[in-house]
């Protein structure tokens, strides 16, 4: 095992690795990603392999966990929905979610306004509900209703007439 690292240091591959270790942990980079930014001489399997061994020479955590990143969060601000990001990614919609939540609490992101949140506001400045229905709700105005009556009694809010 030395004899690997020793190996690594002298061809200059311990600084591409320590690289590699900081994007992952600390950008949230994916493994493909991280493989185009160092320019690793070899696969990812290799890029994998000796990052492990680096890791556990080094005393630091193994496997690395991958830290916030604000791609969920772009995505998501541009109009894609949690459903169609998790598709894109191959994860649980859930992860996504989780995700999102993390960039905002993490980077002092604001968040998106909920869909209760702006029809609230639109109801307040004078849109009837059927224009509100019409925008979000796919024209159902029960629903535009119930979104501002949510919206309001979990805020402590009284509801626009």
């Amino acid at each position: 095992m030395k004899e690997k690292i020793l190996y690594l240091s002298r061809c200059g591959l311990s600084d591409l690795l320590w690289d590699a270790y900081l994007l992952r942990k600390d950008k949230g980079m994916s493994w493909d990603d991280i493989l185009e930014e160092i320019n690793f001489p070899s696969s990812k399997e290799r890029l994998f392999y000796h990052l492990k061994c680096y890791c556990r020479e080094n005393r630091l955590c193994w496997p690395i966990k991958r830290g916030v990143s604000t791609y969920e969060y772009r995505l998501y601000q541009y109009g894609m929905s949690f459903k169609e990001i998790a598709r894109l990614l191959g994860v649980p919609k859930a992860t996504v979610r989780t995700r999102y939540y993390r960039a905002v609490e993490r980077f002092h992101l604001p968040a998106k306004p909920s869909v209760g949140e702006l029809s609230y506001e639109l109801r307040c400045s004078g849109w009837t509900y059927r224009k509100i229905a019409e925008l979000y709700f796919k024209g159902d105005c029960a629903n535009a209703h119930r979104s501002v009556k949510n919206y309001a009694d979990k805020n402590g809010l009284d509801i626009p007439c």
